[in-house]
C-alpha cells in the first residue's frame, strides 16, 4: 500500500511540475518575443539613423545644430558629431 501511495504522489506531483512548466516556458515565450523583435527593431532604427547623420555631415556639409534641430542627433554621440564636422573644415 505504500508503494502506491508514493506512486500517485509522484504522478500528482509531475502532474502539477509539468503544469507550472508550460506556463514559465509559455510565458517566457509571449514576453521575449515580442521583445526581442522591439529591440532587434530598434537596432535598425538606429542604424538608419546613424546612416542619415553620417550622409548629412559628409556629403550635404551640415552642421550639428542643423542635425539637432532636424532631430537626428539620437544615434550618436555629440563627441561624434563634432569630429564629423570638424573634419570637411580642416581640409
Amino acid at each position: 500500500m505504500n508503494v502506491r501511495a508514493g506512486v500517485n504522489w509522484a504522478n500528482m506531483g509531475s502532474s502539477i511540475g509539468k503544469n507550472i512548466g508550460w506556463w514559465l516556458v509559455t510565458t517566457a515565450i509571449i514576453t521575449a518575443l515580442p521583445l526581442t523583435m522591439e529591440f532587434n527593431r530598434e537596432l535598425m532604427a538606429e542604424e538608419v539613423e546613424r546612416l542619415t547623420i553620417v550622409d548629412a555631415v559628409e556629403n550635404q556639409g551640415a552642421t550639428p545644430l542643423q542635425l539637432q534641430q532636424a532631430g537626428l542627433t539620437s544615434a550618436v554621440g555629440p563627441e561624434v558629431l563634432k569630429g564629423q564636422a570638424a573634419a570637411p573644415a580642416s581640409e
